[in-house]
């Protein structure tokens, strides 16, 4: 177990974890980030590796919603974060250029409103 942890855990030269790779992948199946999503919380600190930040100050959510990844994987990745207080300080982090995650959903009103939503997590669960 120590070994997958530690796998799953790892971070590129970017410092990016497994996840926050993902993520940049826009055509990643929403099953597979599911899977994924599934062995980190099982094997690893699932909220460590969605608050953790890169070289540029972007967490997975950030990455997730930049790289315009489907909907569905979005709202499967914010449902996993543990409270409201997780997934808002995951939404206020600014990477090195300002922008937050709600900045970088300009060009998708939709998921601007979700993020913007105090319900955010609560209607991600449903």
């Amino acid at each position: 177990q120590g070994d997958l942890r530690s796998m799953l855990e790892e971070r590129n030269d970017e410092g990016m974890n497994i996840i926050m790779s993902a993520c940049q992948n826009e055509y990643l199946p929403t099953e597979s980030l599911k899977l994924l999503l599934s062995a980190c919380a099982e094997h690893a600190d699932l909220q460590n590796m969605l608050q953790h930040r890169d070289v540029n100050e972007m967490n997975a959510l950030m990455i997730a919603v930049n790289s315009c990844i489907k909907p569905a994987s979005v709202r499967h990745l914010i449902a996993c974060f543990p409270s409201d207080e997780s997934l808002q300080f995951a939404l206020a982090v600014k990477n090195t250029d300002g922008l937050s995650a709600i900045d970088l959903a300009d060009s998708d009103d939709d998921l601007k409103t979700l993020l913007l939503d105090p319900d955010c997590l609560k209607k991600c669960r449903e």
